[in-house]
């Protein structure tokens, strides 16, 4: 999370990502509580998160909620609610070694 890269197969980052939420929000129900649609949300986020072909740009933003999910929320459907918003976005991170139109800053 400290550097805003992926550094790593995004395969395998979005399947360890994909492990840590449902621990979490696992954790989140056993102390927190749950409430009505808390499974569907469980298989909806985790179902959006498996969906990304490349790392959301909100990538880093998401591995910090992972790491520190009661930094700032107290509730599990707050927390959810957090997660969602951050896996309906469109866009993908760049990739920093991709090569694009010739940047005529480079000449």
């Amino acid at each position: 999370a400290a550097s805003g890269l992926c550094e790593g197969p995004w395969l395998v980052l979005r399947a360890t990502f994909s492990a840590r939420l449902a621990v979490v929000l696992d954790a989140f129900a056993k102390e927190v509580g749950t409430f009505d649609a808390f499974a569907a949300q469980k298989a909806t986020l985790l179902k959006m998160l498996d969906e990304f072909e490349q790392p959301p740009f909100t990538l880093q933003r998401l591995a910090e909620l992972l790491l520190e999910p009661r930094r700032q929320y107290g509730s599990t459907p707050k927390y959810m609610n957090g997660v969602l918003k951050l896996l309906s976005v469109s866009s993908y991170l760049e990739d920093p070694t991709a090569t694009g139109p010739d940047d005529p800053m480079d000449e």
